[in-house]
């Protein structure tokens, strides 16, 4: 019974990182199809607006990046500092709840391996059917481009 639960959850999940993961490179592939599409029939007509349009979104990508940049360093300095006294006041603590959960975990994996071995098995075709359809929706999405474009 537990099987035919975790295995009807593995599905769920699958079907649903499948669409999303279809939807996202679908609406990606025709806004790109239709982006190329429409540099086609505009011309040299918009070529000047398109060069000014190209400087100010270089301009826009710099600015944003140095900002990212900066909020990036500021925040991993912040959080080193906070892992680097909360290592330092908790070593000890943290220390023995790691084996007390390891050695807990590690017997109820094996328990369930020796119980129902049908779950971990639904587990790692689930593990492959996600990635397996991400890279089938993807290699789609590509294609749509291609033949379209």
């Amino acid at each position: 019974m537990a099987a035919f639960i975790f295995n009807l959850i593995f599905t769920l999940i699958t079907l649903i990182s499948n669409l999303i993961s279809f939807t996202v490179f679908r609406l990606i592939s025709l806004f790109l199809v239709l982006v190329i599409q429409s540099f086609k029939t505009s011309g040299q007509a918009v070529q000047g607006v398109l060069e000014q349009l190209g400087g100010v979104i270089k301009w826009l990508f710099d600015l944003i990046l140095e900002l990212a940049l900066n909020n990036i360093w500021s925040l991993v300095q912040y959080v080193l500092e906070l892992a680097w006294e909360l290592a330092w006041d908790s070593a000890e603590t943290t220390g023995s709840a790691l084996r007390e959960l390891a050695s807990k975990t590690r017997e109820a994996i094996g328990g369930m391996m020796e119980s129902d071995p049908e779950i971990m098995s639904g587990l790692w075709e689930m593990v492959g059917s996600v990635g397996g359809g991400i890279w089938s929706n993807c290699a789609d999405a590509v294609k749509h481009v291609l033949e379209n474009a």
